[in-house]
């Protein structure tokens, strides 16, 4: 999967270069995927959403950072 850091009010190619926003990869492993959906047009399937199981770590008390799982919808 790519994916594109979230940057506000860029509004030219250099502005996007000045600040490093470039799109990265980005691997899935597939017990990460929790669904998707998919349209057909035209003969062609298209992926229009991915769900994927993801960690995050909290940031808690000094002795420990606690991982919690999330979910994110791709469209």
């Amino acid at each position: 999967m790519a994916d594109y850091p979230r940057v506000e009010a860029l509004k030219t190619r250099a502005e996007e270069k000045a600040r490093g926003a470039r799109p990265y990869a980005v691997l899935i492993n597939p017990r990460q995927v929790i669904g998707w959906q998919s349209s057909h047009s035209e003969g062609q399937c298209q992926l229009t959403e991915l769900r994927i199981k993801e960690q995050i770590v909290v940031e808690t008390a000094p002795y420990g950072n606690p991982e919690k799982p999330i979910m994110n919808a791709i469209f």
